[in-house]
């Protein structure tokens, strides 16, 4: 089943999952608020994010210099909630006719845990 794709611009504090935007640039996270007391998970490596994960916690594709490329938060039900494209080469978005540099995949699923929509968001230079 392909999904749809919209692409918006990012705004306020929250994604459209309902947990809180980290912003762009790279980190270890420290500061998002996904758990009740304030703390978070993350996970560091150089391999590409689990297709599922513990709820809460993010996950973030680094580079050889420890760089984050790609920070993936994971939603209440396991799955990806959205992912923020930090570094790498500008993706074109044919719908829309525009390079997107930094930008947030968000996804949403059925009641199934199916993927049924991807939004495509640009990150503010700065974070959100």
């Amino acid at each position: 089943m392909a999904a749809g794709v919209a692409v918006q611009q990012a705004s306020g504090s929250q994604g459209s999952s309902g947990l809180p935007n980290s912003g762009g640039g790279s980190g270890s996270g420290a500061g998002d608020k996904v758990n009740g007391d304030n703390s978070v998970e993350v996970e560091r490596g150089m391999s590409r994010a689990p297709k599922e994960g513990k709820p809460g916690t993010i996950y973030e594709q680094v580079d050889n210099n420890g760089n984050v490329m790609f920070r993936t938060v994971y939603g209440e039900n396991g799955k990806p909630a959205y992912r923020d494209d930090i570094t790498g080469r500008p993706h074109y978005h044919k719908s829309t006719g525009r390079y997107l540099d930094q930008h947030r995949h968000s996804y949403e699923y059925n009641e199934k845990g199916q993927r049924v929509s991807e939004t495509i968001l640009p990150i503010l230079k700065g974070g959100n």
